[in-house]
C-alpha cells in the first residue's frame, strides 16, 4: 500500500492507565481496496531521546460497503462546531478525524463526549469494536 490513503482515524489516549494509546485507520490502498489497521502503544515513556516503547499492529482487509455505511452515519450526524466546555477529572481522550487533502475534519473530547456529540462518541466506539476483530 505505497499510496494508502488514510480515510479515517480514531484514536483513544487513557491518562490513568499504562496501556498507552490505541489508534485506528481506514485506509484506502491504491488498488482501491479498504483496509481497518489497529495499532496499540503499549509502555511507551517519554525521555530525553523522545518517545519508547513497543506497538502491537493489526490489519485486514474492510470491505467497501462497511466503509460506505460509517462515511454515511458521520455525513448524518448534526455536530455543534463550538461545543460547551466541560471538564472532567479522569479518563481519557477520543479523537477521530475524517477527510484528507481536500478537507478534513478533527475532533477531540475528554472522557465523555460534549453535548451534540454523542453520535460522533457512539461511531467512534463502534469503529474501535469493528477493529477488535483484526486480532
Amino acid at each position: 500500500m505505497s499510496n494508502a490513503e488514510t480515510i479515517l482515524t480514531v484514536r483513544q489516549e487513557s491518562t490513568w492507565t499504562i496501556e498507552g494509546e490505541v489508534i485506528v485507520r481506514i485506509i484506502c490502498s491504491d488498488e482501491g481496496k479498504y483496509h481497518i489497521q489497529r495499532i496499540e502503544k503499549i509502555g511507551f515513556v517519554e525521555s530525553d531521546l523522545g518517545e519508547t516503547g513497543e506497538s502491537i499492529q493489526m490489519q485486514r482487509v474492510l470491505p467497501a460497503k462497511r466503509v460506505t455505511q460509517i462515511l454515511d452515519q458521520l455525513r448524518e450526524l448534526m455536530i455543534p462546531a463550538a461545543p460547551a466546555l466541560e471538564m472532567g477529572s479522569d479518563g481519557g481522550f477520543t479523537e477521530l478525524e475524517v477527510g484528507g487533502y481536500i478537507g478534513k475534519a478533527h475532533y477531540r473530547w475528554w472522557s465523555c463526549p460534549p453535548q451534540g456529540w454523542e453520535g460522533l462518541d457512539r461511531l467512534a466506539n463502534d469503529i474501535f469494536k469493528l477493529s477488535e476483530t483484526c486480532a
